[in-house]
């Protein structure tokens, strides 16, 4: 893996929790709606809708908690990223990677920003991918 590609994780990492989050609001969501159920009737205990709606409750927790361990997994990734990006002995160099794969800003983006020219950027971002050690 190249050092490129291991900076473009962040970006990944990002958008994965960010999507793992949103799941885990609708599934937060579904439970409630599941547990505000009302219930009517009865029938055999093994199939009654208490422990249909027990089961379903059951099912919602194990996809959350699923996700859980994803976020984890992918928070890791970008904690890894963003020691790597620290690690550099230009200070600028960091601020530039950790713009680019973090932020997910453009190097135009970034060159306004800081107050550079892109040129100047381009060559601080392509000196810092050369130094992270994957």
């Amino acid at each position: 893996m190249t050092g490129r590609e291991y900076l473009k994780q962040a970006r990944t990492a990002t958008s994965r929790v960010e999507m793992l989050r949103e799941q885990i609001k609708w599934l937060r969501d579904e439970m409630q709606g599941v547990k505000s159920v009302t219930l009517e009737g009865g029938g055999v205990q093994s199939n009654s809708p208490h422990d249909q709606m027990a089961r379903r409750v059951a099912v919602i927790c194990d996809k959350i908690e699923e996700r859980e361990r994803q976020i984890a997994h992918w928070e890791g990734v970008l904690q890894a990223v963003e020691g790597a990006i620290n690690k550099l002995d230009c200070v600028i160099c960091c601020q530039i990677l950790y713009a680019k794969y973090v932020k997910g800003l453009e190097i135009c983006e970034i060159a306004e920003e800081m107050g550079y020219s892109k040129s100047y950027v381009y060559s601080l971002h392509e000196r810092g991918v050369k130094q992270v050690v994957v």
